[in-house]
């Protein structure tokens, strides 16, 4: 009989029974003692591995760290099992304790040696997340990745989308662009994440000057808001409907007067029919009923109101009248830019209540009190006089 292996035994067992007592820290103190006293025994291994457990089971986490770590630098083959939970638990307690960096890295470096371990997709997805927080983004990608290849969750397309919000972040609009349309042909089923990466693919396109892709993909935004119904994706519809509408200003304002008098009433006439689809499309998007966009809409409205009585009231005076026929043609000047001019009054005036009335104050609500100031030398909204903003005076 070997006397030594007997008192060891012993000595093990002893810490065992405090164990199955529930004395957890005083069996984490044996069994440490059992490490300490006999460092060469075949048990000391296990010992360390089972006074972490019990550190930690009483929230000791940095003695439960360091017995962990020291148990995974000696564990023997048939210590295998405990070794791999070891290196878990490591990774678990550097989270909980702040040490965010080698959490990362031993998530890593437990998914890497246990590729098939049911665990390993989550832990590539906490060291992107890690590393995303300290801006390594090339670290968090390549982790998003590898849990996007190595998980069967029905929502694991979601880390594409989120590889794809690093990328935007760095700048790198394309590779964002990328991925954004790759999560998009995954056949995601995050609808909101949908709307929002086909959204974003609108707006980067818009940002790199891609204004045909820009508009392709902000008219998918429209169509899944209407496939969605409701509030989702409203916002970015609106937004979308917008700026594709807002294009026909600038053909209103591109139609050219011509300095013959004799050629202007077609030139006023296609003004105003450009004028009346501007406002139609405008009316579309005030009765989305996004707050935002109804202030840019009622402004753009009043802008081509403006735009077109200011046009008919500059145009030249036919040559040749005397001042009765002169007086007579401002007359008739004026019953045809009076009401238009009156009517780019109402939609600023309409704009900037509606600042008021849904506390929103943005581009459009400047844009308004500007126009207002220029059609109106004071108007009085809520009690406030508005003035003339505009230095020159000039349609902007």
């Amino acid at each position: 009989m070997d006397v030594a292996d007997v008192v060891q035994r012993a000595k093990f067992k002893e810490a065992q029974d405090k164990e199955v007592a529930k004395d957890y820290l005083g069996s984490a103190q044996s069994f440490e003692g059992f490490a300490k006293a006999y460092p060469g025994s075949k048990y000391a291994p296990v010992a360390k591995y089972n006074a972490g457990i019990n550190y930690e089971r009483v929230g000791d986490l940095t003695k439960a760290a360091a017995l962990y770590a020291s148990f995974v630098a000696i564990a023997p083959k048939d210590n295998e099992k405990q070794k791999k939970e070891a290196k878990r638990l490591l990774g678990r307690i550097y989270e909980r304790t702040g040490q965010l960096k080698r959490a990362a890295l031993d998530f890593e470096g437990f998914a890497k040696e246990y590729p098939k371990d049911p665990l390993t997709p989550d832990l590539y997805y906490n060291s992107a997340v890690i590393w995303a927080g300290f801006k390594n983004y090339n670290r968090a990608i390549q982790n998003y990745e590898n849990y996007y290849n190595t998980s069967k969750k029905a929502n694991r397309a979601d880390a594409i989308y989120l590889i794809a919000d690093l990328y935007e972040k760095k700048g790198a609009l394309t590779q964002a662009n990328k991925n954004f349309e790759r999560y998009v042909n995954d056949n995601p089923r995050n609808m909101t994440l949908v709307i929002q990466a086909t959204y974003r693919i609108a707006k980067n396109s818009q940002k790199m000057n891609q204004i045909a892709k820009s508009e392709e993909w902000f008219n998918k935004v429209i169509a899944l808001n209407r496939r969605a119904g409701g509030d989702m994706g409203a916002r970015e519809a609106a937004e979308g409907k917008f700026l594709i509408a807002v294009k026909k200003l600038g053909e209103l304002k591109n139609i050219r007067m011509p300095s013959n008098p004799t050629e202007q009433g077609k030139a006023i006439q296609n003004k105003l029919a450009a004028l009346n689809v501007l406002n139609q499309e405008m009316i579309k998007i005030v009765k989305l009923d996004v707050a935002e966009f109804v202030i840019a809409a009622l402004e753009t409205a009043g802008e081509g109101y403006e735009h077109v009585a200011d046009t008919i009231y500059h145009s030249a005076i036919p040559k040749g009248l005397n001042a009765d026929q002169q007086k007579q043609y401002m007359d008739q000047i004026e019953k045809v830019a009076g009401p238009l001019k009156q009517q780019g009054i109402d939609n600023y005036s309409n704009a900037i209540q509606k600042s008021r009335d849904l506390d929103v104050y943005n581009e459009w609500t400047v844009k308004a009190r500007h126009g207002l100031g220029r059609l109106k030398k004071t108007e009085t909204i809520d009690e406030e006089v508005i003035l003339d903003y505009s230095p020159s005076g000039m349609i902007l």
